[in-house]
């Protein structure tokens, strides 16, 4: 059994192969055996007649796969800002009109990843760090009970895992969300991240 309480901030780590990523989608409801499983997340007990899209409601979540996803469909030219609104929806890409609040608050999760002068560049112009921030954003702008972060440091150089491990502090220490922080590298530590599962 593994409980995660709330504003708990956890290190997952393994090898790969390890479950990592089958664990992750179990908790993201991704997975077929979900439903075979007892499982709650989020309030939600798997199972019980919720869709997937009220329980993804509460979870944002973050992956480097995402930069494969963002170019598979094609929509690595849209804005940086876009990107970001883009999680309020749980989409690759924004096909919802937007309003002025929506870019109120992407603004003002760009401002406070210092990214606020991005906002209106195209993704793929952003650097890999910045990206990862941007994605990070849109992982956070639903202001989810439960953040996913899946190997965010994977094929940065030291000074960009840096920048990204500055994001991922401040949030931890600001107690924004449950904080669920995977990798394989034993060395990628953050500061408040006191409670490691290692499979």
């Amino acid at each position: 059994d593994w409980t995660v309480m709330p504003l708990q901030h956890w290190r997952i780590s393994g090898r790969n192969g390890s479950g990592k990523t089958t664990l992750l989608k179990l908790v993201t409801g991704d997975h077929p055996q979900v439903y075979q499983n007892d499982i709650e997340v989020c309030g939600f007990q798997r199972g019980n007649g919720e869709s997937i899209w009220q329980v993804k409601r509460h979870i944002g979540y973050m992956g480097s796969e995402m930069l494969w996803n963002y170019r598979a469909s094609g929509q690595l030219a849209g804005k940086a800002i876009s990107v970001v609104m883009s999680g309020l929806y749980d989409s690759i890409g924004l096909y919802t009109q937007t309003n002025a609040a929506d870019k109120n608050i992407a603004q003002q999760w760009l401002a406070l990843f210092d990214l606020a002068e991005m906002a209106k560049r195209r993704f793929q112009s952003l650097g890999l760090a910045e990206q990862r921030v941007v994605l990070i954003a849109r992982a956070m702008i639903k202001r989810p009970s439960l953040l996913i972060l899946d190997e965010p440091l994977q094929g940065l150089d030291s000074a960009d895992r840096q920048r990204v491990l500055q994001v991922v502090a401040m949030l931890v220490e600001a107690q924004a969300t449950t904080l669920l922080y995977v990798s394989h590298h034993n060395e990628e530590q953050v500061p408040g991240i006191e409670r490691t599962l290692s499979l």
